[in-house]
């Protein structure tokens, strides 16, 4: 249903149809669950943005794939987007701990951002790091808006994106 309090092992059971013994077998509980989630979420999130970013050279164009990416991740996911973002993220998968796959995640969005300062395609001279967290917070306001109040008459995500990113990032 979108919220990562009211998942549990019985109500994954039944949505798959099998006992809720049955999935003990693959999760001992509910945190163990939730970090294979987050895993997986983190792992395809990436996969689309690699994706999305394969065929392009310019390091500004790669800034603004990459959060596009990272935006129709999230809308198309919301359940497990909330999961990955919200809350209920087990904090070994944030980015507390630094193995975790939302710390990889950030620390490539960072990379990115300072490649792209480097070619004079983000012309913003702050810290890559912050310049990330600022668009990240921003691009998950946005995208979070977006989940939680689908009848606003929203303009298209690309274009909310792009315009967003550019603004905060002084993209040309």
């Amino acid at each position: 249903d979108g919220n990562a309090r009211g998942l549990s092992l019985s109500s994954v059971a039944r949505a798959v149809g099998i006992a809720a013994t049955s999935v003990y077998l693959h999760f001992p509980d509910i945190d163990q669950l939730k970090h294979a989630l987050v895993d997986r979420g983190y792992a395809e999130m990436n996969s689309r943005r690699a994706e999305a970013t394969a065929v392009i050279t310019d390091p500004g164009t790669i800034v603004l794939a990459r959060w596009r990416s990272y935006a129709h991740f999230a809308i198309d996911n919301p359940g497990l987007y909330r999961l990955m973002f919200g809350s209920e993220l087990p904090p070994a998968r944030a980015f507390d701990m630094p193995d975790s796959p939302g710390r990889h995640a950030f620390m490539s969005g960072v990379h990115a951002i300072a490649l792209a300062q480097e070619a004079g395609r983000v012309t913003a001279a702050d810290d890559p790091f912050r310049l990330t967290s600022l668009v990240w917070a921003a691009v998950h306001g946005l995208v979070s808006l977006r989940m939680d109040r689908p009848n606003f008459p929203w303009t298209d995500l690309d274009t909310m994106i792009e315009e967003t990113v550019r603004r905060l990032l002084l993209i040309p």
